[in-house]
């Protein structure tokens, strides 16, 4: 932990953009130096997770509902706890009483979450299951029907981000990123192969054996389908119903659209889901063993190779 905290850094097209603009600027500044620089949350202010929390709570249940939220943040506590804190840092709102809600619904038995994230719904009871379709698909309902959906949220958050006193509007983040990259006791100066100048702030962690075998099919599916992955190929993992069943599996950014890859049994399924309506199957791949694709997240895997 540095000994000051530093500011919220947000470029000044912030305020005049959509009303995203200030939580996905705020999401590229914490991506940088926390979740995949050397920073802790504890060296930026409270408000900068707060404020992400809530970015990650509109996002996931505008694409899946709350059932791939709590799926996906596994319910942990500082998820939650953050969440709450950005809540409260609103004006009076719809949101804060659905999420409440929807958070008591998943903890009533305690171990309902972790049951389904280790087995699936089969670990839960007819009435269990009933239940709790039931009542996320009503709070699913009322995010969207009473309290306006991911835009209103993105716009209350955005406006009293804008207004702490922690936000510093400044003509160049990046530079910013910079600067606050180079004051960390961590930060080395390198020569980078093929540059004639420049620092390499932070080296990439290798891969992990897992890693780079999910890297290497999903690098022969994208062959395959005569498509190239892009940008950070793998967005998340993540569990998916299809035909009323649960299961896992990775978002695979390519040139052509998003690619979902489902293991189902001892296969890999392919999915075309660039429409979010409807996945197109385009075909399967044989699989020798199950893979852990708890392993793929697009935090750990920023600014990494293979075999380094």
């Amino acid at each position: 932990m540095m000994n000051d905290q530093l500011p919220i850094f947000l470029p000044t097209s912030a305020s005049t953009a959509d009303e995203h603009a200030p939580l996905d600027w705020l999401g590229r500044y914490c991506s940088k130096l926390v979740e995949n620089g050397p920073y802790e949350w504890s060296d930026l202010p409270p408000a900068a997770r707060w404020f992400c929390a809530l970015d990650t709570y509109a996002g996931e249940v505008t694409n899946g509902g709350h059932m791939q939220y709590f799926q996906n943040t596994r319910l942990m506590a500082e998820e939650i706890d953050a969440c709450k804190a950005g809540f409260a840092c609103l004006p009076v709102n719809a949101f804060t009483d659905i999420f409440e809600q929807a958070a008591i619904v998943m903890t009533s038995p305690p171990d309902l979450l972790e049951r389904f994230l280790e087995h699936d719904v089969t670990a839960w009871s007819a009435d269990e299951l009933d239940q709790v379709e039931a009542s996320l698909n009503e709070l699913d309902q009322r995010f969207f029907r009473d309290a306006g959906g991911s835009s209103a949220l993105f716009k209350l958050a955005g406006q009293a981000l804008l207004a702490r006193a922690e936000v510093r509007l400044v003509d160049e983040q990046a530079e910013q990123i910079k600067q606050a990259l180079r004051r960390h006791p961590d930060f080395k100066e390198s020569e980078p192969r093929g540059s004639k100048g420049g620092a390499t702030l932070f080296p990439p962690r290798p891969l992990t054996e897992q890693q780079q075998v999910i890297l290497s099919l999903a690098a022969r599916v994208c062959k395959a389908l005569r498509r190239s992955m892009a940008g950070l190929p793998i967005r998340r993992n993540a569990k998916i119903r299809i035909d009323g069943q649960w299961y896992d599996a990775l978002e695979l950014n390519t040139d052509r659209g998003l690619l979902l890859l489902v293991q189902i049994a001892s296969q890999l399924a392919i999915y075309d889901a660039s429409d979010t309506k409807e996945f197109r199957a385009l075909g399967t791949f044989p699989l020798r063993q199950r893979l852990d694709f708890e392993q793929m997240r697009a935090s750990e895997l920023e600014g990494r190779q293979a075999g380094r």
